[in-house]
């Protein structure tokens, strides 16, 4: 094994726990330690803390996507109102002066701010409307869309997305602390992974195998994998997004892994594991990260091979129609 990424992290912890532990069977009763009396049994104590850290980081990250989902319900409800208000203006007051103020309806893609914006000068407009003053020659306020739909209604549904949004921002915020802990948690003893190589050779004999067995932190530039080539397709038959992927040349490949991401754009620090799926398998099906119209999700594919090296697709994004 070796570190290619956050999902590496503990089997290669593992790896250099047991090498330490083979070092210091043939060393009892002297137990190898590095600066600092820092021993096989730290290494544990501080595994069991970044793996304690890693759960947290995914139990933000639920957080994180439930928040996101929250949010794509509330706009793909939100939207269609939005859409509906500009002509219902036009046709009821061609003449008026409210027509210069109709914002235009903001896209799924579009930023926070924009869409605050938005519902917040329609919000605003339609209340105007309402009051009607000075009266405009056949138009009897208020103004309603199907279904009667009224201004109190739809400025309850934008209070319920600021709530949506804000709700998100805080659970990104909080999954954002809780990656940099995880992070911050692992340098120091990724620090004595890498002294431990260098160090554990005065602890052993030159022609010892464990010299030889000695785990890697970082594979070869030639042990890794060729990257895949992946491609999305939204398939609204089946409401969820069919992936395709080329065969990996890999002669060692253990699996493929599907990861996502919420965006803007692809970080690999924070994304999450969608599936694990067998190396003979180049086809999946998924709705993860996509539970509205409008949600938007990053996806790779990674080729994992059973040294424990791994190499991500290009990142492809998915908009939910």
């Amino acid at each position: 094994m070796a570190i290619s990424g956050v999902i590496s992290w503990l089997p290669t912890i593992d790896e250099f726990i047991d090498h330490w532990c083979l070092v210091d069977d043939i060393r009892v009763p002297n137990r190898f330690v590095l600066s600092g009396n820092y021993s096989a049994d730290d290494l544990t104590k501080d595994r069991k803390a970044i793996a304690d850290l890693i759960e947290a980081v995914d139990a933000c990250n639920k957080e994180v996507r439930e928040a996101a989902a929250a949010r794509d319900e509330i706009r793909a409800k939100l939207r269609p109102r939005m859409l509906q208000f500009g002509p219902t203006v036009r046709g009821l007051l061609p003449d008026s002066l409210y027509l210069k103020s109709i914002p235009a309806t903001p896209r799924f893609s579009d930023s926070v701010k924009t869409w605050k914006t938005a519902a917040h000068q329609i919000a605003n407009l339609w209340a105007t409307i309402n009051y009607n003053s000075p009266p405009i020659a056949g138009f009897k306020p208020p103004l309603l869309l199907s279904g009667d739909f009224t201004q109190e209604c739809f400025a309850a549904k934008v209070a319920i997305l600021f709530d949506a949004y804000g709700k998100l921002e805080e659970a990104e915020h909080k999954a954002g602390q809780a990656r940099d802990a995880r992070d911050e948690r692992f340098a120091p003893v990724y620090q004595r992974l890498k002294q431990y190589r260098l160090a554990v050779a005065s602890a052993l004999q030159p022609n010892s195998p464990l010299l030889k067995s000695l785990p890697s932190l970082t594979p070869p530039p030639e042990m890794l994998p060729e990257p895949v080539h992946l491609i999305g397709t939204w398939r609204p038959e089946f409401g969820r997004v069919a992936f395709e992927w080329t065969a990996s040349p890999a002669e060692d490949l253990q699996n493929y892994s599907v990861r996502a991401h919420p965006g803007p754009r692809y970080a690999a620090g924070s994304e999450q594991t969608v599936a694990d799926l067998p190396a003979d398998m180049r086809r999946f099906e998924t709705d993860a990260l996509l539970a509205e119209e409008g949600s938007v999700a990053w996806y790779k594919v990674y080729v994992v091979t059973k040294s424990g090296a791994e190499k991500g697709s290009n990142a492809v994004k998915i908009v939910r129609p």
